[in-house]
Order: C-alpha cells, then structure tokens, then sequence
C-alpha cells in the first residue's frame, strides 16, 4: 500500500489486518473495518443431505470434517494433514473432505495417501452450499487469511468451526461456542 500516507481513513478487512497496519507503522489513520456478510438465504443448516456424501463413497456414519478453499501450502494444509492422521489413529469413522483445487493439491493428496480423503475440486452454488451443510465440522488452518468466508459460511451451515487464533477467521466465531480456537501450526490442538 503505497499511497496510505495521503488518506484520512481506509478500509481494513479486519482487526487483524487493522493490528498489523498498526505495528508497522501506519498511525493516525483512521482504519475502518469492513463489515462482512455471508447469504444465509444460501449458506444454511436445512441444506444438509443426510445422504449426500455417500454418493462421493462416504459412509453415512463418518464424521465429516471439511476444508474448503484454495489449496496451497500458505493455507498450512500440511498441518491438517498431519492432524487427520493422528485423529484416524483413535477415531477410524472420522473422514476428510477437500473441497476446492490448487498447485499444494498433488502434494496433499501424498501427504493423505492411505486415508479417507476425498477431493471434490470446485463445488459452486447449491451444490457448494448442500456439501457444507451436510458435513460436521469446517477446519481452516490458515494463518495468512485476512478475513476468510469459508468460515462465516460453514457456521451459517449450522456446522462449528475450527480456525488457528491468528487471522482474521479468529474474529468470525467464539472460541467454545460456535467452535474452536488452535495455536497455529500446532498439530496436536488441531
């Protein structure tokens, strides 16, 4: 941001990103933040299908945790899949879903090579918002995202999140209400 000097006021995605601004030397500002919105008319709990997944070759007893994004190594995908492992040693119905693509893909798909993985690729419109809502849980390891809809999205599906407490996705949910708080890039918490 190379004209920041010249303005009263800017527009920020988060308090996260406004902080950030802050430390590094942007005072006397006056920072906005933009309040964000999901389409609940769109993103919502009654779109679940109980049996949607089994037409993927999920069992219709997994418990479905789902990342939704782009997938590339800045996302800490290699952290969730470190975490998947660990949780299949004790919990052997738990299964992860992949939704969306990206140059980490090829690498994620050795990393899980051996477990119940499943890559969709895009899903947009209703069928995005039927798959959200039909899995269990939305897990977003990112600790570079500025604000991050999949979050707010997955929680208008009715589904608890789980996010790294660095970022702007921290903002979006109450840690032990509507989901859960990790420290970044610790596998175990996650």
């Amino acid at each position: 941001i190379l004209f920041y000097h010249s303005v009263d006021e800017m527009l920020v995605p988060s308090k996260f990103v406004a902080d950030l601004l802050h430390k590094r030397g942007l005072r006397n500002r006056k920072l906005l933040v933009l309040d964000r919105w999901v389409d609940v008319d769109r993103f919502r709990p009654d779109n679940r299908v109980t049996a949607y997944w089994q037409g993927f070759g999920i069992a219709a007893d997994a418990v479905k945790f789902v990342y939704i994004g782009w997938v590339a190594i800045e996302k800490n995908l290699h952290v969730l899949a470190q975490a998947y492992r660990g949780l299949r040693d004790g919990q052997k119905n738990a299964h992860l879903i992949i939704v969306g693509d990206g140059p980490y893909r090829t690498t994620l798909e050795a990393q899980l090579q051996g477990l119940p993985v499943t890559f969709t690729g895009y899903l947009q419109g209703e069928e995005l918002a039927t798959a959200l809502a039909s899995c269990d849980v939305k897990v977003f390891p990112s600790t570079t995202d500025t604000w991050g809809n999949a979050p707010l999205e997955a929680q208008a599906s009715g589904l608890p999140v789980i996010v790294t407490d660095i970022g702007g996705p921290a903002e979006l949910m109450q840690d032990g209400v509507t989901g859960i708080l990790c420290p970044p890039g610790d596998v175990a918490a996650l």
